[in-house]
């Protein structure tokens, strides 16, 4: 183990153990947490799906995530593709997240170790690392499902992204099912073996996810509109634009449609915006530069 490396361990009982995740089934006895071991206390949402993430895949992730992030604390496993999508959506947030993981929580363990910039970065970011297992463990194929049961049981909700039939992320699914989280699930093509477990999941129940106000609508959440620190009064109705585009980029026509206002008052609110660094506009549309 490298100089300076320091890890707690929570032990199933302490007060600092995350409530949720002691009602599942066969909660891990101990937990061992590097970094920000506060935010295992607040309210989480997981996002998982396949590493082999698609175009569409990163696409989804990009445009569902950020919302959720704002609200909740972003949980996933740091694996390749999806996973690490998921983090580095909450790191650009500015919102911390947790990376639970099938190895040790040192830096001679992690895995992937394509990882480990990433692994500092939540760190650096007050998020933390979670693992059942001891530092100086070495990752193991076995000890991922393992770990898939923690993902969801720190959770209120699970979003699966993508994922074929018989991959960890169903796994994930299945654990959040058994243990009465909401499940969600990003519909996806049919041709597509990536979307395969995605779509199986819809056709059992799961909730459809096609942005994040689907998500936070299920769980009976109102996002509020964001009022960005710039030390800027922004009058309601340039605040109702910028939550409009915290969903996803915007047309200035598609601004006044939702609006319903079809007359120059958009366009001097949009150019406010613009002049606070909020948004700024690309490809011909508008778009958020920096969140809350």
């Amino acid at each position: 183990m490298k100089e300076g490396f320091s890890c707690i361990t929570i032990v199933q009982g302490d007060a600092a153990y995350p409530a949720l995740l002691a009602q599942i089934e066969g909660p891990p006895k101990e937990l061992y947490v590097r970094g920000n071991a506060a935010l295992l206390q607040t309210t989480c949402f997981s996002v998982v799906g396949s590493r082999s993430v698609s175009d569409y895949g990163r696409r989804a992730i990009e445009l569902i995530v950020p919302p959720i992030a704002r609200l909740f604390t972003i949980v996933s496993g740091m694996a390749l593709g999806a996973d690490a999508m998921a983090h580095c959506v909450a790191l650009n947030q500015g919102t911390p997240t947790i990376a639970v993981l099938g190895c040790g929580v040192d830096d001679d363990s992690l895995y992937p170790r394509s990882h480990v910039s990433l692994a500092h970065r939540i760190l650096d970011s007050g998020g933390c690392l979670v693992s059942e297992y001891p530092p100086g463990t070495r990752a193991n194929p076995i000890f991922f499902p393992a770990r898939n049961r923690i993902v969801a049981g720190l959770s209120r909700g699970v979003l699966i992204t993508e994922a074929a039939r018989d991959s960890g992320s169903m796994i994930t699914a299945r654990f959040a099912l058994d243990n009465g989280r909401d499940v969600f699930a990003i519909p996806g093509s049919i041709f597509s073996p990536l979307c395969e477990g995605t779509n199986d999941l819809l056709r059992q129940g799961a909730a459809p996810a096609t942005c994040g106000r689907d998500i936070l609508n299920a769980l009976g959440i109102e996002e509020s509109p964001m009022q960005p620190q710039l030390g800027l009064a922004l009058p309601p109705a340039a605040q109702k634009i910028y939550a409009l585009l915290t969903e996803r980029p915007l047309t200035v026509g598609e601004i006044m449609t939702r609006l319903g206002d079809t007359n120059m008052n958009a366009i001097a609110l949009i150019s406010e915006l613009e002049l606070a660094g909020v948004v700024e506009r690309r490809n011909g549309k508008i778009d958020v530069v920096r969140h809350a």
